[in-house]
């Protein structure tokens, strides 16, 4: 209860005090040499600005290199996939090993038994 009263005591005294309309009390609220802070922040300004117009130049540069490593990528993309259809294409079927191997031993078995008929061993 005391503090509801003390809020609104406090309340009562704030609406009492009138604002002043002199304008007066020496304070300028830090308004001071405002002109000048304005054209010291023009002047940076230009400065960002400049900046910026040196790295849009640049981002621009980056980006159009960047489109032709793209379109590098693209291309060794596309010879990659060649490359790999051919050598796909160039690979023996399950098959194919097992009937070489086959021939390889038929053909050394028939040596051997030449060699021994014609007394070569």
């Amino acid at each position: 209860m005391a503090r509801l009263q003390a809020a609104q005591a406090e309340n009562g005294r704030l609406r009492a005090a009138p604002l002043e309309t002199g304008g007066g009390g020496g304070d300028s609220g830090s308004m001071d040499g405002l002109p000048e802070r304005v054209t010291r922040l023009e002047v940076r300004l230009d400065g960002v600005e400049e900046r910026l117009g040196r790295l849009e130049a640049k981002m621009d540069g980056l980006d159009t290199r960047l489109r032709g490593v793209e379109q590098t990528l693209s291309a060794v993309n596309g010879k990659l996939d060649v490359l790999t259809t051919q050598v796909v294409g160039k690979l023996p079927s399950w098959w194919q090993m097992p009937a070489v191997i086959a021939a390889t031993v038929t053909l050394l078995g028939g040596l051997w038994v030449a060699a021994a008929k014609l007394g070569l061993r």
